[in-house]
């Protein structure tokens, strides 16, 4: 079973970030997920691409307790798009990701490890 294990140390928007860039106009939105793609791209880029359907657990780190885990975790919405953008995987619909998981842990600072797992 191929595995894949990636840390991107960025601070994803969370879902009230992206509602409230999307209410100011909707070209905000979409600059918004376009960013934090492509910043996310910089960290997947090694990653080959998956042949058979993965399950991803998403391993959010957050300095403090500011933020609701449940607005942290809707951001796999913009790396699983990044995967796809970068043919990593071919998409992410039910035949290509079976599942994922959220972990949370308050650290030094913000980051997200993402694990592939090949099933």
């Amino acid at each position: 079973m191929r595995v894949e294990v990636v840390e991107i140390p960025i601070k994803f928007p969370s879902l009230n970030d992206y509602a409230k860039a999307l209410r100011k106009h909707y070209l905000r939105g979409a600059d918004m997920k376009r960013e934090v793609q492509a910043d996310t791209c910089v960290f997947i880029k090694r990653i080959k691409k998956f042949d058979k359907p993965v399950f991803l657990k998403f391993h959010w780190v957050e300095p403090n307790r500011k933020r609701d885990l449940d607005n942290i975790a809707s951001s796999k919405k913009f790396v699983l798009d990044a995967l796809v953008n970068q043919d990593i995987l071919e998409d992410d619909g039910p035949d290509y990701v079976i599942g994922f998981q959220d972990t949370f842990e308050y650290g030094d600072d913000y980051k997200l490890v993402l694990t592939i797992e090949e099933r």
